[in-house]
């Protein structure tokens, strides 16, 4: 209430010659006020909650702190990593470790979920578009990864040749909205749910954490540049 009052004297009882001497220039135009006549009869009523509510799109990326993005890549690459672990284990009956690195992450699903918040979590309120939207994003980046590990390491962790609707074997149909429902559940599961959660772990708490998995992930990666990456049984397969 003292708010709304403010706005009223300020913007209806300072004259404009003064008003370019006030420090808050930024509250001289909506969304912060409205005119009387727009909203309602009563002087100090003013409908900054409806104001508010228009201007707001939805959950902003940027309340998603660095933090929250890093537990979130760890959490999509370790379910990447149990899924494709899991999938192997009930097509064929055995136990391999089909990450591309030797701990338990895939960095694809980590990299991909976090791009699918990032980048389309502004059309969260058009769940279909976002769907399609998560597909292309999905298949840009599955070819380009495929693309660079048989390029430049000369091996092939998936193959789709054998698919219904697939490009060069690289992506598939299939493949594609099994990853559209994957980003669905990290825009409108994972993230928000994950962002609430940590609010209530110390920021110290975080941060050590954090630091600790980031490290983890890159030993992991010294090694595989020393020795190679992960291959062997159902898994990084060379031409």
């Amino acid at each position: 209430m003292d708010a709304e009052v403010y706005f009223f004297l300020r913007n209806h009882h300072c004259p404009n010659a003064h008003a370019s001497l006030l420090c808050e220039q930024s509250f001289s135009a909506p969304p912060y006020w409205k005119r009387v006549s727009e909203t309602t009869q009563d002087p100090l009523a003013f409908s900054l909650p409806d104001i508010i509510a228009k201007e707001d799109p939805g959950e902003p990326v940027s309340s998603y702190r660095i933090t929250d993005l890093s537990f979130l890549f760890f959490l999509f690459c370790l379910i990447g990593w149990l899924w494709e672990v899991g999938l192997h284990l009930v097509q064929y009956h055995e136990l391999v470790n089909r990450g591309t690195m030797y701990g338990p992450w895939l960095p694809i699903y980590g990299t991909g979920g976090v791009l699918c918040i990032l980048l389309l979590n502004r059309y969260k309120d058009k769940p279909l578009k976002t769907f399609v939207l998560i597909m292309l994003v999905a298949g840009v980046l599955e070819f380009a990864t495929s693309w660079a590990l048989d390029y430049f390491l000369n091996t092939s962790y998936w193959n789709y040749n054998d698919w219904f609707a697939n490009l060069n074997g690289r992506i598939c149909l299939a493949g594609l909205l099994a990853f559209a429902i994957g980003g669905s559940f990290a825009i409108y599961i994972a993230g928000p749910y994950l962002k609430k959660a940590l609010v209530h772990i110390p920021a110290r708490v975080r941060n050590i954490i954090c630091i600790v998995l980031c490290s983890l992930f890159l030993a992991d990666l010294i090694c595989c540049a020393f020795f190679g990456f992960n291959s062997g049984a159902g898994v990084g397969s060379a031409y």
